[in-house]
């Protein structure tokens, strides 16, 4: 009878540490699959807030830096422990007495990695002109045309010669801002097409007219956040930093002393809060574009991003 109940008692304890084990592996799962969406989040706010923060130095004269992440690795540990004891009486009629002790442990340790953008590979990615196949990416994809022409594109010019440049200082501004809404126009109408002219060079076509691509001048990256730069308030204090220059109505980024709750993304510097507001649809979209057209526009660095998650 008492061999029966010492087999019984490590039976009971032999399906509780197993129980353990199992529920252990839910956890890990389960917090992968939760781990894995605060991962991706995480990098897309701070590739944005990247982006913002080096706009905001632009505005006050400071050079960009840029970071590309390079990895992220994710470990999981979960760590089941136990004790058993027991004791029986030595005379006749005396019970056993057993006593089961149990513990589990369950640990994360992410690590992402960051590689600086330098050299050749800055040059392609932020300074060198935006190529046609670019825009062509872009435009089919589903971007507007009078939103890409007003970012991408520094002057067209028409067949009679008559150059249109996009800066509002400049007296061909209307006319280029007119040019780009009749595109528009088209293209809500589903008219509008950019496809590969016969001499190899891209067109678009309203249904009426041929418009010729190689006529654009377009920006690099640094050309557009220079741009951009100058729609960030200025602290009364600091406008003696800052070379004012054009503005446009692409981006609002204002500037705090405090974090603002209705800030989709925000960056400190230089002791104010930088933010574009939730609700500002066309700043998002402008910040949304202009990361986009970084990712098209990188080369590798490095490593490319791997999410290694092993469970132990």
């Amino acid at each position: 009878m008492r061999f029966h109940k010492k087999i019984l008692a490590v039976i009971r304890f032999a399906s509780l540490t197993a129980l353990a084990c199992v529920s252990g592996c839910a956890v890990a799962n389960n917090a992968i699959k939760a781990d894995f969406a605060d991962y991706n989040s995480i990098i897309q706010y701070t590739q944005t807030q990247q982006m913002l923060l080096n706009i905001v130095r632009m505005h006050f004269c400071e050079t960009p830096l840029f970071l590309q992440a390079g990895g992220l690795t994710a470990s999981y540990e979960s760590t089941v422990g136990g004790n058993a004891g027991g004791s029986n009486g030595q005379q006749a009629g005396m019970t056993f007495t057993y006593a089961f002790g149990m513990n589990y442990q369950f640990s994360t340790r992410p690590v992402i990695t960051y590689t600086p953008v330098d050299g050749a590979a800055y040059v392609q990615q932020y300074m060198s002109e935006i190529s046609p196949d670019t825009f062509l990416l872009l435009f089919r994809s589903g971007w507007e045309i009078d939103k890409l022409s007003s970012l991408l594109i520094e002057k067209i010019t028409l067949e009679n010669g008559e150059v249109l440049v996009n800066h509002s200082d400049s007296p061909s501004y209307e006319k280029f801002k007119e040019f780009f809404n009749g595109l528009r126009e088209s293209q809500k109408k589903r008219a509008l097409n950019l496809t590969l002219a016969p001499k190899t060079t891209l067109e678009f076509s309203d249904g009426n007219k041929k418009f010729p691509i190689s006529n654009y001048q377009m920006r690099s990256i640094m050309m557009i956040m220079s741009d951009l730069s100058q729609n960030t308030d200025t602290p009364v204090e600091q406008e003696t930093f800052i070379d004012a220059g054009d503005k446009n109505k692409e981006i609002k980024i204002r500037a705090t002393k405090s974090p603002l709750a209705d800030s989709m993304v925000s960056v400190e510097f230089a002791g104010y809060q930088y933010s574009v507001a939730t609700n500002d649809i066309n700043s998002k979209n402008t910040l949304a574009l202009l990361l986009q057209l970084s990712r098209i526009q990188s080369s590798p660095v490095g490593p490319s991003p791997v999410l290694t998650i092993p469970v132990r």
